[in-house]
């Protein structure tokens, strides 16, 4: 039982991002890296977000980039290793908009495809995203033909999807916020809209507040 965490790390006066694997007391794994932590080689990363572990355990981290219109994954394996064969030298690099990009959750399903949400920022307007990536970080073509959606719920300029889960019957639900708005939509396995759910995929709550999670 290992606890992994991901984030900004700070070394002589360098800032840069790590991957840090604990045993089930708190304490620094030995066996993972290097003394427990994992530099990731990158310096155009801002800060590493979020991680997933994929069915053979090896660890997805998500990362933003510090211009703003891109994010990155990279791959460790369990030894704390980065993974050569994924991307360059480990890493991916994704820009999907000319926009502003900003990622907020990733997982992984049961088939090790990567999903990840969040919002894109074009003019003044944010968008909710969702993206979907094979297991080698290739953009999905049997996800909304090109593996990325995006949809504006009426005239809200600010909105986003925080949260994801994937169902047993393999749909998808994300959840998020418009504007004041709770926001939970939900999508095919293709990418295409379950209109069976809610108001053609989707329910809003009026009450006001953030969605930020999904049970």
């Amino acid at each position: 039982d290992r606890i992994i965490l991901a984030g900004k790390s700070y070394s002589s006066q360098t800032y840069g991002s790590a991957v840090v694997c604990l045993d089930e007391y708190g304490n620094l794994d030995p066996s993972f890296g290097n003394g427990g932590i994992c530099a990731i080689p990158d310096t155009s990363i801002d800060l590493l977000f979020y991680s997933a572990l994929q069915s053979d355990d090896k660890i997805m981290v998500l990362g933003h980039n510090y211009d703003g219109n891109s994010f990155l994954i990279a791959r460790i394996n369990t030894d704390g290793v980065i993974d050569s064969t994924f991307g360059l030298n480990g890493i991916l690099t994704y820009q999907f908009w000319s926009g502003y990009l900003a990622p907020f959750a990733m997982i992984t399903d049961p088939a090790d495809n990567i999903l990840i949400s969040g919002a894109i920022t074009a003019t003044i307007d944010q968008n909710p995203f969702l993206i979907r990536l094979t297991p080698d970080g290739l953009c999905d073509s049997s996800f909304n033909q090109n593996g990325f959606l995006s949809i504006s719920y009426g005239t809200e300029s600010f909105e986003r999807w925080g949260a994801i889960v994937v169902e047993e019957d393999k749909k998808i639900l994300v959840g998020g916020f418009s504007e004041d708005s709770l926001l939970l939509c939900s999508f095919r396995d293709d990418g295409s809209i379950d209109s069976a759910f809610g108001n053609y995929g989707n329910v809003k709550d009026y009450f006001g507040g953030y969605g930020t999670g999904i049970a």
